[in-house]
């Protein structure tokens, strides 16, 4: 961790360098969460208090305008952000009622519709094989895996939030062709508005690695979203591809110095490669 941090605060340097030259954010972020548990709701917290002080969050709807070439918004932060969280955990619910009320905060939440309409002993079945891939046996944890419901979607969506797709069933699109890669990414998104009366322009592929997603299945992702996230680290732009928007996860567990690097972009360059591949890959 103290190598990442160092790395972190020498990139960050620069890229403040940067913008200070300009006086404008040169692009905002994307931050990724999943299940914020317990020991990181304090963490959590903090670095939301810490963007929402420096003017440094945006709505759904300000990070689409800015895609389609508005205005930047400004911003005393290195890159304004937007929360988005994935896979849909119950926990979101709470959360947003909780922590992101308290600050006004708008955030994208990306469901997974299919694994929402299993039952209780199926859905938790499938979390463990297909999202979050590892044992518990702890059964606190074990209740932490439940995803939420209809109607707490619902309640999210009321309350000014963007609800996203992110596939039927949490696959990797690279691993899929023909009519159920169709299936995984165009019924997701008519599953959700049909449950909740709104649109859905936002869709966040599962895993959002370089190697979890295909030209074709981006082909497939332009015919009915506006946006697509990946889960590749970089800042976007003004008038950037609307189908390849660079995401940071951010770890709960690390110092908070360095979440707080991560989401000013501090690990940007480490990502160029894997940036300049999506992009190619979104070109063909």
């Amino acid at each position: 961790m103290n190598l990442r941090l160092a790395f972190a605060r020498t990139t960050s340097a620069a890229t403040k360098l940067a913008e200070a030259v300009t006086g404008v954010p040169i692009g905002f972020r994307i931050l990724i969460f999943h299940d914020v548990t317990p020991a990181e709701r304090s963490a959590f917290e903090d670095l939301v208090a810490h963007l929402a002080g420096r003017d440094a969050l945006l709505s759904p709807d300000a990070a689409a305008r800015w895609i389609a070439g508005d205005t930047p918004v400004k911003s005393t932060a290195p890159a304004p952000c937007l929360l988005t969280f994935d896979d849909g955990f119950a926990g979101n619910h709470e959360l947003a009622a909780s922590v992101l009320a308290k600050y006004g905060v708008k955030a994208v939440f990306f469901v997974c519709p299919g694994l929402v309409d299993l039952d209780a002993e199926a859905q938790l079945a499938a979390v463990r094989a297909n999202v979050v891939r590892r044992d518990f046996t702890d059964a606190n944890s074990m209740g932490r895996l439940r995803l939420m419901n209809w109607q707490e979607i619902g309640d999210l969506a009321a309350t000014g939030h963007a609800i996203g797709a992110h596939g039927m069933t949490h696959r990797a699109l690279s691993s899929l062709a023909g009519d159920e890669l169709r299936r995984e990414i165009l019924e997701s998104g008519a599953r959700i508005e049909a449950a909740i009366s709104r649109p859905v322009d936002w869709y966040a592929y599962a895993f959002g690695g370089i190697d979890h997603i295909s030209a074709a299945a981006l082909e497939i992702i332009a015919e009915r979203y506006l946006l697509c996230r990946s889960g590749i680290r970089g800042r976007n732009r003004a008038g950037a591809n609307r189908l390849a928007l660079f995401a940071d996860h951010v770890d709960l567990s690390a110092p908070r110095t360095y979440q707080r690097l991560t989401a000013e972009g501090a690990l940007d360059l480490a990502y160029l490669g894997r940036r300049r591949r999506y992009l190619a890959m979104c070109q063909q």
